[in-house]
């Protein structure tokens, strides 16, 4: 077992950012992916990957928002170093600067292209850009899937 840690300062839970790598025998590997549970490489077609599969610009979204990292500040549960993004879209946002703003589409896809432009009151500023870094098909996948988050 490899312990891991981020290797970017980005805020004050900085030291929260860490995980394990488990090395293992093939075997071993091919053992504990038949035990997982099901999750997006069980229901690509045979053939494919997980960048050429077909699926919902949500669940391409939903790949992305991990691959991404941000799952690691905007936790599903609240209790991130960054707001849940669960139930936010048609809710209204207390922003740091006293001004409230509705969470719509184009909100939503500002804050990931801009996201020190209106900040979340409680939160510090420490959410990086992602313009340059997403195509616009990877920022529509995100938007939608954010969107497509309920408090279910």
């Amino acid at each position: 077992v490899y312990h891991l840690f981020c290797a970017e300062y980005c805020g004050t839970d900085h030291a929260v950012m860490d995980g394990s790598i488990v090395v293992m025998e093939p075997r071993q590997y091919q053992q504990w992916l038949s035990e997982r549970p099901m999750g997006i490489a069980d229901v690509i077609p045979e053939g494919m990957t997980p960048n050429t599969a077909p699926q919902s610009m949500a669940g391409a979204g939903e790949v992305l928002f991990q691959r991404l990292g941000c799952i690691t500040c905007h936790r599903m549960g609240g209790g991130g170093i960054g707001p849940s993004l669960v139930g936010l879209l048609g809710k209204s946002v207390a922003l740091e600067n006293g001004q409230t703003v509705l969470a719509d589409i184009q909100y939503i896809r500002d804050s990931v292209l801009d996201p020190h432009a209106q900040i979340v009151a409680g939160y510090q500023p420490i959410m990086p850009t992602y313009e340059g870094q997403i195509d616009e098909e990877e920022l529509l996948q995100l938007v939608e899937y954010i969107a497509a988050l309920d408090e279910e």
